[in-house]
């Protein structure tokens, strides 16, 4: 082999992996339709239950929806944290909105905890899915 000359350590073939590393150790590309799935389903059950969402009904029932939350505190900490996660790991503009809910919901320091603890843990997810 020639001083230059790389095809014979890549096979000759111009391949991109190693001559010793198998095929089936190259992990292939992921189908995106899940996610464009998942996307679409939220955008939809959101724009869905959008007068269920927009301020001034948050507003008017603010203290029944409070009454429920601590009723049922540790599904609804659970659903939130969920629903925050899941915004957070997919990107979708609605931290504002939701970092205010969990405020009003929970009060400050268990609405401060719930969403510091989701929307770490769906930055982290966020990264290590699009990073």
């Amino acid at each position: 082999m020639k001083e230059g000359d790389m095809s014979g350590l890549m096979g000759g073939t111009g391949a991109a992996k190693p001559p010793d590393v198998p095929d089936h150790a190259v992990a292939p590309r992921r189908s995106s339709w899940l996610r464009w799935a998942l996307a679409a389903f939220l955008l939809a059950a959101i724009g869905g239950f959008s007068d269920s969402f927009s301020w001034q009904s948050l507003h008017d029932h603010l203290d029944a929806r409070k009454a429920q939350a601590n009723e049922h505190l540790l599904i609804a900490l659970l659903v939130f944290f969920l629903v925050y996660l899941t915004m957070t790991a997919l990107s979708l503009p609605a931290a504002t909105t939701l970092t205010l809910l969990a405020g009003a919901l929970f009060d400050l320091w268990l609405g401060v905890l719930v969403v510091s603890l989701a929307s770490t843990l769906g930055a982290t997810l966020a990264f290590l899915r699009w990073g």
